[in-house]
């Protein structure tokens, strides 16, 4: 589960790929634009959230934070907003429960970060923030 198919729909993802201009901009809304390496940026911040999540979760790091661009945050399942083209955090925590097998995760509205407990003995956290 690498990317942003973990909670988005394949309509959405191809929007997201198609709408991509090869030069200049498109708008998605009046706060979306979109450049021509916009959708692979927004690739690598999911994926840097689900790397992260592996090597917390594996044990490589204790924690780790992803101060990523596009943040995410304002992303729906089925929609780019708010200069966001998918939820890092959403794909995370999706990646942490089904691709880990973890019971639960805990996401923080506050400061739309992500904190992954791994199972116990040990706890680990994740902030993707």
């Amino acid at each position: 589960m690498r990317g942003p198919g973990a909670g988005y729909t394949q309509a959405h993802i191809d929007f997201v790929k198609e709408t991509a201009p090869s030069v200049g901009r498109a708008e998605i809304d009046p706060d979306t634009l979109m450049s021509p390496g916009s959708y692979r940026v927004a690739l690598r911040a999911a994926g840097a959230a689900v790397a992260a999540t592996d090597a917390v979760i594996a044990g490589t790091y204790d924690n780790a934070f992803c101060s990523v661009r596009p943040p995410g945050h304002h992303a729906e399942p089925a929609r780019a907003m708010g200069f966001c083209f998918f939820n890092n955090i959403a794909i995370a925590a999706r990646h942490a429960l089904e691709g880990h097998g973890l019971e639960r995760v805990w996401l923080s509205l506050i400061s739309t970060c992500i904190m992954v407990t791994a199972p116990k003995p040990r706890s680990r956290a994740i902030r993707a923030c």
